[in-house]
């Protein structure tokens, strides 16, 4: 919801996911269907390595950050 919330308000969006493929698959062809630009990168943000995979794949597609929305969670 606050990927496509983003998307709605004018921002290209990337998004992560753990294990759940088809939803994030889902996700992007829904923002992708009306015109929205979205990808997703397969990350566990529990691990650094992970995270400078995600921050990697920014820089590749826009050279910079605007807005971060942390919302991973986990016991």
């Amino acid at each position: 919801a606050t990927a496509y919330l983003a998307f709605k308000r004018g921002y290209e969006v990337l998004f992560t996911y753990k294990k759940d493929l088809q939803s994030a698959e889902n996700l992007a062809n829904k923002i992708q269907k009306v015109g929205g630009k979205v990808g997703f990168v397969q990350a566990d943000l529990r691990y650094e390595e992970e995270v400078k995979k995600v921050f990697a794949e920014v820089q590749r597609r826009w050279g910079k950050l605007d807005v971060l929305v942390n919302n991973a969670g986990g016991l």
